[in-house]
């Protein structure tokens, strides 16, 4: 008999369980299932395992898939919390699917081999669990509200909201405080003014989509004057914002981001040498370069804007 064939589980809301001590993730590669097997059993499961004590439940999620199957190169969805147990105990975990772009070499783990499935074979190692999860996992609207909500929480962003494209504020008297060139990106960024278009041209790019995922991540900052903490952090903001425009782009290929600071693919941007943009459909400008005005757009989403008691927020969003 299977090891925990008589594991059973209840699915609720994704965040809606505190104390979470495991992660699952059903795994999907160019319409199949991804599947490992353990080197002590000769049935098949889903990547997962214990979250670490400094890891959240989505970077644990990562650090499973890989290390179970290697894949490197996916985009993760949180799915839902879910509820494992026996009469012997019981544990709470999160699910999230993973859309694999590009399979890798299985580490050195406890797991034997992977494979792909058109559909989960017999052969399971919680036989009354992986079905419903991955029943979950695929029927999952990608871009449900819940659905971008859920990602923008998992990212570890403080609020998140959605809104129509037409309450956007824009104001082009901003503009020449890009010439001011504080950030240091004027004139070298092709994501920076003035390369990156006119502020009636960066308006378009926006107003061409009727939604917007709005982002607010919070840090603490003692002083807002320091710039190595602030660069991290709207670098970490960013990094983000590119895992959730991932996810987006699979469903909607325009979608457009507008991060916290200007695009950091590069550490020298191609413009400065004369050369063509190496990441064109990855590069992204800052709210400010669209002249959205901020301030207004936080007030619209119900999210702090003042910096108060340490506490520095940054903004971004993506339309689609």
């Amino acid at each position: 008999m299977p090891p925990h064939s008589d594991l059973q589980c209840k699915l609720y809301p994704f965040g809606s369980q505190s104390e979470l001590k495991f992660v699952v993730v059903c795994s999907f590669f160019e319409g199949k299932l991804l599947l490992s097997r353990h080197k002590l059993r000769s049935t098949w499961e889903t990547q997962g395992g214990h979250i670490e004590a400094d890891e959240t439940p989505l970077q644990a999620a990562r650090r499973e898939l890989f290390e179970e199957s290697g894949v490197t190169d996916a985009i993760l969805t949180p799915v839902c919390d879910y509820l494992g147990y026996t009469d012997e105990g019981s544990a709470y975990g999160a699910v999230f699917r993973a859309d694999i772009q590009q399979l890798g070499s299985l580490p050195d783990s406890e797991m034997q081999e992977v494979s792909l499935f058109d559909s989960l074979p017999a052969e399971l190692t919680y036989p009354n669990v992986t079905p419903t999860l991955f029943a979950e996992a695929q029927n999952l609207d990608p871009l449900a509200p819940s659905t971008l909500l859920n990602m923008a929480a998992a990212e570890g962003y403080s609020k998140a909201a959605l809104i129509p494209t037409m309450d956007l504020i824009f104001d082009p008297s901003f503009r020449p405080y890009c010439e001011e060139n504080l950030c240091g990106k004027y004139g070298i960024n092709y994501s920076c003014p003035p390369d990156c278009g006119s502020p009636d041209e960066m308006k378009e790019r926006i107003m061409a989509h009727p939604q917007a995922l709005v982002l607010q991540s919070t840090w603490d900052i003692p002083d807002w004057r320091d710039e190595t903490m602030v660069k991290a952090a709207k670098a970490a903001h960013n990094k983000a914002q590119l895992n959730i425009l991932s996810a987006i782009r699979q469903q909607k290929a325009s979608a457009v981001m507008a991060g916290a600071s200007g695009c950091n693919l590069c550490p020298v941007c191609a413009i400065v040498d004369g050369e063509a943009c190496r990441y064109p459909d990855l590069k992204f400008s800052c709210l400010s370069a669209y002249c959205v005005y901020v301030k207004a757009l936080a007030e619209r989403c119900g999210m702090d804007y003042d910096y108060k008691e340490g506490k520095l927020s940054f903004y971004g969003l993506i339309t689609f």
